[in-house]
């Protein structure tokens, strides 16, 4: 049995591709908490959604957003500058959406710092 079930946050913006044949694609990295990890780490771990979920993550995902996702591991080769290269990746068959990407907010300073080079000028008349 293959099937993997995977809940972690997409690492990076999301770019949707249509193959030769007009098959849409979309590839992405899921950023997995590692469990019992001390500071945080991730596993960065390489997904790809075909057809019509490809284009409903487009419509509906972005950078950050917390998902869930079920499919099967694929390993694959690809060749680059004469060497093989081979990979092990998700190939999603269910996508849930969980939550949107966190925000930081924007806080704006409540004073401003003096600026210590230019000297403090009297008032003319006071």
């Amino acid at each position: 049995m293959n099937q993997v079930m995977l809940v972690g946050r997409i690492a990076h913006d999301l770019v949707l591709r249509t193959t030769t044949t007009g098959k849409s694609v979309l590839s992405f990295s899921l950023a997995v908490p590692q469990a019992f990890s001390a500071d945080d780490k991730a596993d960065f771990l390489p997904c790809v959604i075909w057809n019509q979920g490809a284009e409903n993550m487009m419509k509906h995902c972005e950078k950050g957003m917390l998902v869930g996702v079920t499919g099967r591991l694929q390993r694959r080769m690809y060749e680059s500058e004469n060497m093989k290269n081979y990979i092990v990746e998700v190939i999603v068959s269910d996508i849930r959406f969980y939550a949107k990407a966190q925000k930081k907010p924007v806080q704006e300073p409540f004073f401003m710092k003096p600026d210590i080079q230019q000297p403090i000028m009297p008032r003319e008349g006071g």
